[in-house]
């Protein structure tokens, strides 16, 4: 029996994801909050641990420093800390994961095929900032030390050799702890930890005594809210130094026989700092993420820790504040990730020092929008998504690898509300056609092609409270015109393009409350194109509005759709005329309507939350 399958995205944001425990590529994230690195599937090449906002990923190095985005899990509100390592040494990396809202530390352990089974290790970890991995107890095997920001405690997770861990305490009073390391400060065989506190200006180092006790020693409580702490041997005189960054600038303490000795770098604030070896002349030097302004910067050591101007490495990560290194493309020379709240990037270091820039990977904070094409004519199907501040082009390569780059400039409020694809100037290539409702994007809007994936913003029409938008040739003349409504009045109007992209409004109806969906078709097949729309608020109607050449009448094909919000047109039946879909989040509902008298079919009503249908032949049966 031939069959059409509906989707229906239950879920507000319309990040696009499938589950990594299926392998399955992952081609949107949420907002990022931490990184790690380790080569997590044995085969030679470092790849990316990712953790934030409903996101957990692992990315894939494919070999060259693209990478493959796949989802571990989205069930945790807010990851703060990642870090991979061999937990139970069966020879393949699993990950550590803090769960801040829900004070859990989790051990995602890999099978050994990338398919990672979860396992609670507290569920009183108390807000965990960061989290660190050593043989604290020198009895063979990892034990986990966590930054408790909302106890204002740094921890304990001791494993007994047999991956049971029990929690202790070791240094309190530390009010907001963010950072955590451990290293060998005192340079007496066993790991000590090193701790700073965010809101009491606070950098500790707390002694391992080797019986099991421990004792806090303050390096200063007069640093402006301290973020980061890295360990590096800076100095090259095979002791461990500590580097910090804060709210009052960045340095580091130097490890000598006397103890730790503060060495100020930099009064300006820095959120996070990576010790590398840039320019392969065997001395430290330092890269930062600038927060503020959106920097990578790179500062060089000239052999005696004095620290000139390298070079910008990036100075367009959105709120810059992750950094990683690593030789990422196995060529010889170290190579920069950075993050930010939503970009991802890698920065290739070249020979001499120069950087070739990629995304690996784009977060469409509030996502609201998605449209698929062929947007770089290459033969394979693209995506195209916005959000409120973004609007990025998601690049098909062919082979399921997606990259991810800017249509528009990020950060600039758009409110993207809904997009769809279509070649409205009629060149050949696949444009889009996009409402939004911030000051700046008047309503109604289209990004033209300009073919090589570059792409210029034009504006159809100035339309208050633009909601829903359709393209469709509404009037049969051979070019795109567009279908749209507001919220300003409620109004559906259809705009007719005059063939050079100059679009004049025509009133459909203003007869019903908050039209949220619309699309257009030939229902009656009499040569005039007909509009249904969905009517939410006060109206809860599905409507068609039947085009009769000198006007619209209308028709009220379901009168009990509590809010209704979407609409599409599709023969469903396979008869040969186009059918209706609806979604309605009220009553959890998605229904088809089948024409010629549009009798309404329900599809489920166990569809929670409902915002959006559509409906296609995805299994490929006919």
């Amino acid at each position: 029996m031939k069959k059409i399958i509906f989707v229906c995205l239950l879920l507000s944001g319309s990040s696009l994801f499938l589950s990594a425990q299926t392998l399955e590529n992952r081609i949107l994230s949420y907002t990022n909050r931490c990184i790690f690195t380790a080569d997590i599937n044995g085969d030679g090449y470092l790849d990316l641990v990712s953790g934030g906002l409903y996101n957990l990923q692992w990315h894939k190095n494919t070999g060259n420093g693209v990478f493959r985005n796949y989802l571990i899990t989205a069930n945790y509100a807010d990851i703060r800390a990642v870090h991979a390592c061999d937990l139970d040494e069966d020879g393949d990396m699993d990950i550590l994961v803090s769960s801040f809202t829900n004070n859990r530390v989790l051990w995602m352990r890999n099978n050994g095929n990338q398919i990672f089974d979860e396992v609670i290790l507290t569920s009183t970890a108390g807000g965990t900032e960061y989290l660190d991995v050593a043989d604290i107890d020198n009895d063979g095997d990892l034990d986990i030390l966590g930054a408790a920001f909302n106890s204002d405690i740094v921890y304990l997770l001791t494993n007994d050799g047999n991956e049971n861990f029990a929690q202790t305490t070791i240094a309190t009073g530390l009010d907001g702890a963010i950072s955590v390391k451990a290293a060998d400060l005192d340079n007496d065989g066993d790991m000590d930890v090193a701790a700073a506190a965010f809101n009491n200006n606070t950098i500790v180092w707390i002694e391992n005594t080797g019986s099991g006790a421990f004792v806090t020693h303050t390096l200063s409580s007069s640093i402006n809210g301290p973020v980061s702490l890295q360990v590096s041997d800076l100095d090259n005189d095979n002791d461990a130094d500590l580097i910090y960054t804060s709210n009052g600038g960045y340095g580091w303490f130097t490890n000598s026989p006397g103890g730790l000795g503060q060495i100020v770098l930099s009064s300006y604030a820095i959120r996070e700092i990576c010790i590398v070896d840039l320019n392969n002349d065997s001395h430290k030097d330092i890269v930062l993420a600038d927060y503020n302004e959106d920097d990578i910067i790179w500062s060089q050591n000239n052999g005696y820790q004095n620290f000139g101007y390298g070079g910008i490495i990036d100075f367009s990560v959105d709120y810059a504040s992750m950094i990683v290194s690593g030789d990422f493309n196995n060529d010889g020379f170290t190579d920069i990730i950075s993050g930010g709240s939503y970009d991802i990037k890698i920065h290739l270091n070249n020979a001499s020092q120069t950087f070739t820039t990629a995304q690996v990977d784009r977060a469409l904070y509030t996502a609201l929008a998605s449209c698929a094409g062929d947007f770089d004519n290459d033969g394979d199907t693209d995506i195209m998504g916005g959000g409120y501040l973004n609007l990025n082009f998601i690049r098909n390569d062919g082979n399921g690898l997606f990259t991810t780059s800017k249509v528009l400039p990020s950060n600039i409020s758009m409110a993207i509300i809904d997009m769809h694809a279509a070649d409205l100037d009629g060149d050949g290539d696949t444009d889009v056609v996009f409402s939004a409702d911030a000051y700046g994007f008047p309503g109604l809007n289209w990004i033209e092609n300009q073919g090589g994936g570059t792409f210029e913003r034009r504006i159809i029409y100035g339309l208050a409270d633009a909601e829903a938008i359709y393209p469709v040739d509404f009037d049969f003349d051979g070019d795109m015109d567009v279908v749209a409504s507001s919220m300003d009045g409620s109004y559906v109007y259809w705009f007719e393009n005059n063939g050079d992209e100059v679009f004049t409004q025509h009133l459909i109806s203003g007869n019903y409350w908050y039209p949220m969906d619309v699309c257009a078709f030939d229902y009656d097949q009499d040569g005039l194109m007909d509009v249904v729309a969905a009517y939410s608020g006060n109206s809860d109607k599905i409507v068609i509005h039947r085009n009769t050449g000198s006007g619209f009448t209308n028709w009220a094909i379901n009168s009990s759709a509590p809010g209704a919000n979407s609409v599409a047109v599709i023969d469903m039946d396979l008869d040969g005329d186009l059918d209706c879909l609806s979604s309605s989040f009220e009553d959890n509902k998605i229904a088809w309507y089948e024409n010629p008298n549009f009798t309404q079919h329900i599809i489920t009503t166990s569809a929670i939350g409902a915002t959006h249908v559509d409906a296609g032949d995805f299994d490929g049966d006919g």
